[in-house]
């Protein structure tokens, strides 16, 4: 979970390399500030992502078939 799993390079955000520097972080804010476009583009693909894979609704279908394969197993 968390932003490894949510953030992918170039589609719905930037992930800069482990231990990257706190410039190479400022530069790609920079950059991304700088271009509203991609900005755009990350924020529409991250919220679509959310809104099939994340969303309370989608989280308590995934709960409610877990359980119900547990009580199928136990019943049967």
């Amino acid at each position: 979970g968390g932003l490894a799993t949510t953030v992918k390079h170039d589609e719905t955000g930037l992930v800069l390399p482990e231990r990257s520097s706190p410039q190479a972080y400022v530069e790609a804010i920079k950059k991304l500030i700088a271009d509203q476009h991609r900005y755009k583009r990350y924020r529409s693909a991250v919220r679509e992502m959310f809104d099939k894979e994340r969303s309370w609704e989608v989280s308590g279908k995934r709960l409610f078939e877990i359980i119900q394969s547990v009580v199928d197993t136990k019943t049967n």
